[in-house]
């Protein structure tokens, strides 16, 4: 866990980013008094969610937030499939 700086104080939950890779789960926390926590976790391919998991509990850790505080959630994918891909070709 490493502290990444901090962003402007908001109200409200915390930010959680997730990003599952072939070897590592990376996860950053923004507090609601704009701390940025990072974290790593080995990704488990069989069961991606439970990497996740693991992930999400070092961050609420850390946080000092419980794990089991159940918030609405949004999901994203992306990927990249061309490397000289521009928003404006």
């Amino acid at each position: 866990m490493s502290p990444a700086g901090s962003v402007p104080e908001r109200s409200g939950g915390y930010r959680v980013g997730i990003d599952v890779g072939g070897t590592f789960t990376d996860l950053l926390c923004v507090t609601p008094d704009g701390r940025v926590l990072l974290d790593k976790t080995p990704t488990t391919s069989a069961d991606q969610s439970r990497g996740v998991m693991a992930g999400l509990d070092q961050l609420a850790g850390a946080a000092r937030c419980p794990s089991s505080t159940a918030a609405p959630a949004t999901a994203s994918s992306a990927a990249a499939t061309r490397p000289t891909w521009t928003p404006f070709e």
